[in-house]
């Protein structure tokens, strides 16, 4: 395949990767909490947690960010 045949098969093949919301998609809930620090109850972190269904009775965080306050 030629150098300017790549370049043109590679933008449809990076444009379909980010194209896919398969993730994003699985997320059914977003939780968001603070969680204090166990040796000093001035600091704080917030978190946020991105949980799916997996069934009626179990809820999975595939995601979580943690943001330092």
């Amino acid at each position: 395949m030629s150098t300017a045949a790549k370049h043109i098969v590679m933008p449809d093949t990076a444009e379909a990767a980010m194209m896919t919301f398969t993730p994003i998609k699985s997320i059914q809930q977003h939780l968001s909490a603070f969680h204090v620090y166990a040796h000093d109850h001035t600091r704080h972190v917030e978190s946020h947690h991105f949980c799916s269904h997996r069934s009626k009775d179990f809820h999975q965080v595939d995601r979580h960010r943690v943001h330092r306050v």
